[in-house]
């Protein structure tokens, strides 16, 4: 992949009829660029799909509203579904959306996916706003920032009961402050357009490891952008918090996230770049 790129762009280089020294520059431009697509492609899938819309009851008709109130671009890691599964689990207006992880590969005489248990993604999506204290609620589509956090460990305990119940296993997630952390997204600066560093991505952390080293973890990401906010939640098997394999993974995912107005341009951006690449023939 990454020779088919360079040669093509060094052809389009040396049909300019630049300098040499300018040419070796765009050259070395191109270079940094296409190892940093290299790796992405090494760890990330494409970008998650909006889940399907929810039929809401206004007094005598039904509404379609989608399940996201604003643009997500989030690339998944490898193994992890774009699609969310059909169900849905609810804590008021809070909707929150499963993404499967397909890590064990089925062979090639058994089509059928092996889902590996205890491995998912899920994501939630809010308008940010405050509660009004005459009536003690929040508008509709609108939760503090608190209040998400507060209702996504709600929820995910709701989901949780329902996965597990036959076992009659539960999960306590005690709430604690976040932690801040930033993921800041790989760049060649020269071909920024206003040669600023993209900022990055800041989100508040929270982790839960189970009392049990054979049971599952969760990790969990929050972030804002304006009056947009996102979770992003994986779940895990507790040895595997630190697998060498899954860390870089999600840590590019995260790298990924934009739910500013240039997520729909990120998203034709993957779209235009990825029909540039060979696809893969077997050997």
């Amino acid at each position: 992949m990454k020779t088919h790129m360079l040669l093509a762009a060094a052809t389009l280089l040396a049909v300019s009829g630049c300098g040499l020294d300018d040419y070796e520059k765009r050259m070395d431009v191109e270079r940094r660029r296409v190892d940093i697509f290299d790796k992405e492609e090494a760890h990330l899938g494409g970008f998650v799909e909006a889940p399907p819309s929810r039929k809401i009851k206004n007094k005598d008709k039904e509404e379609d509203v989608p399940a996201w109130p604003f643009e997500v671009y989030l690339r998944v890691p490898i193994g992890f579904d774009r699609t969310s599964t059909p169900e849905q689990y609810e804590m008021g207006d809070l909707f929150l959306y499963r993404f499967l992880c397909n890590l064990e590969k089925p062979a090639q005489d058994k089509p059928d996916v092996k889902i590996k248990e205890g491995w998912n993604m899920f994501v939630a999506c809010s308008k940010v706003g405050e509660m009004d204290k005459k009536s003690g609620t929040f508008k509709a589509g609108e939760l503090s920032q608190g209040e998400f956090q507060q209702r996504i460990l709600k929820v995910l305990r709701k989901y949780y009961r329902a996965e597990y119940k036959k076992s009659g296993r539960d999960y306590e997630f005690p709430y604690s402050l976040p932690k801040s952390e930033k993921f800041q997204p790989e760049f060649v600066k020269e071909r920024l357009k206003d040669n600023k560093d993209p900022p990055a991505v800041e989100v508040e952390t929270l982790e839960f490891l189970p009392k049990d080293k054979d049971s599952t973890a969760f990790q969990l990401y929050f972030h804002r952008n304006g009056a947009n906010q996102i979770a992003v939640i994986f779940q895990l098997p507790e040895a595997a918090t630190k697998d060498p394999k899954f860390v870089p993974g999600r840590n590019y995912c995260l790298k990924s996230l934009d739910i500013s107005e240039n997520a729909i341009l990120k998203k034709n951006e993957y779209v235009r770049s990825h029909r540039a690449v060979p696809k893969k023939t077997a050997s």
